[in-house]
């Protein structure tokens, strides 16, 4: 499956929970991409521009979209509304519209910036230790119907952990390719122009 593939949309499978845990889940997130980029959480949710804090901030951004269960992108067994991108917004005082701006963006950098991918999954991989960590001491009524979805999701995610390992394998030897030929161009053009 392709990088651009792979960064659209959500990366984890969906948990059915109640709206009552979005909140301790978006601290579990916040705190999963502070710790993944090192920007402490009180700048992520601040006003500061700096590329590392911004691109962090759009990483929550995605996180909350997608892996939280926000607006459309929630577990269809919810029966619930689910918050919306205003939702999300409001955690750092701004409209939806810079909220999904801030999820294309960040999930269209991630497919050509390595860098911040492997930022982001380290957040991801984060966030799914703490969520079933949170999920387990705060949900007191699991029906058998979640666990059995829980367990589902187990090998899930271990496939999708796998197909984003593999991508990022293959952009990074399309990387190094890349530059073996740029170093190659190089000495060619210097051989040529010594004479």
């Amino acid at each position: 499956m392709e990088l651009k593939k792979l960064c659209e949309g959500r990366m984890l499978p969906p948990i059915d929970i109640g709206r009552e845990h979005y909140e301790g889940l978006f601290r579990v997130c916040l705190k999963c991409v502070s710790e993944a980029t090192a920007v402490p959480s009180e700048d992520i949710l601040g006003r500061r521009r700096p590329k590392d804090v911004s691109d962090a901030r759009m990483m929550v951004y995605k996180m909350c979209r997608h892996e939280i269960g926000t607006g459309h992108h929630a577990s269809k067994n919810s029966g619930e509304d689910c918050p919306s991108l205003k939702w999300i917004g409001d955690k750092f005082g701004r409209d939806h519209g810079a909220v999904l701006h801030g999820v294309r963006a960040v999930s269209d950098h991630m497919t050509v910036d390595k860098k911040l991918y492997a930022k982001y999954i380290k957040a991801l991989s984060l966030f799914e230790i703490e969520r079933g960590l949170y999920l387990s001491s705060e949900v007191k009524h699991v029906t058998n119907l979640q666990i059995h979805a829980l367990q589902n999701s187990v090998d899930t995610i271990k496939k999708s952990i796998e197909e984003h390992e593999e991508a990022l394998r293959k952009t990074e030897e399309m990387l190094e390719e890349s530059k073996g030929g740029i170093d190659e161009d190089m000495v060619q053009e210097q051989c040529s122009s010594d004479g």
